[in-house]
């Protein structure tokens, strides 16, 4: 029922459409590429158990053993 009406109200009542339009474009205007990135590299550094400050550095000494192996 409340999707059907508010897809009426979106073909009918165009002023209340531009309001719903603006708003959704300044939420989208917050989620960048640059950002989807950042986030999911830390993502992966964390998973990982690095450091963000120093990427090269596992702050967990587990990590750093196994690492070293790997090598």
């Amino acid at each position: 029922r409340g999707w059907r009406e508010a897809m009426y109200r979106v073909c009918v009542d165009e002023e209340w459409w531009r309001g719903l339009r603006a708003g959704s474009l300044g939420l989208a205007a917050r989620y960048t590429w640059q950002r989807c990135a950042e986030q999911t590299l830390a993502a992966y550094r964390k998973t990982l158990g690095q450091d963000e400050h120093n990427p090269s550095k596992p702050d967990r000494p587990q990590l750093a053993t196994a690492a070293a192996a790997a090598a």
